[in-house]
């Protein structure tokens, strides 16, 4: 497995982190707004968030736009890390801050 396989491996598992996520959100599930509800958010935020999400999901897949996409989806998980950490919640924020960690390549290499 060369470097490059890697790279691409990793890169589909942020993506498929993103649309997940994004489709969590969206679908409006009871837990989601009750979440953000309980964490003094608006009411339709995780809506918005979710649309985010999922555009992340489009520029990522794109290899122009991927930089795009990277630096977009680093705000969100910034978001989300604060966020998770201001409602005491350590044990969530790792696998976010994993995510975070995994754009940098993602928006260093110009493919």
């Amino acid at each position: 497995m060369t470097l490059s396989d890697l790279f691409d491996l990793g890169l589909y598992g942020v993506v498929f982190l993103f649309f997940a996520t994004a489709m969590v959100h969206l679908s409006g599930n009871s837990v989601v707004p009750n979440a953000h509800r309980s964490w003094d958010n608006s009411p339709a935020l995780y809506r918005c968030v979710g649309a985010i999400e999922f555009v992340v999901t489009c520029f990522l897949i794109v290899p122009q736009l991927r930089i795009w996409g990277a630096m977009l989806g680093g705000l969100v998980v910034f978001w989300s890390v604060a966020n998770l950490l201001k409602n005491n919640q350590l044990a969530w924020s790792i696998p976010a801050i994993l995510v975070f960690v995994a754009l940098l390549p993602i928006s260093l290499v110009h493919r």
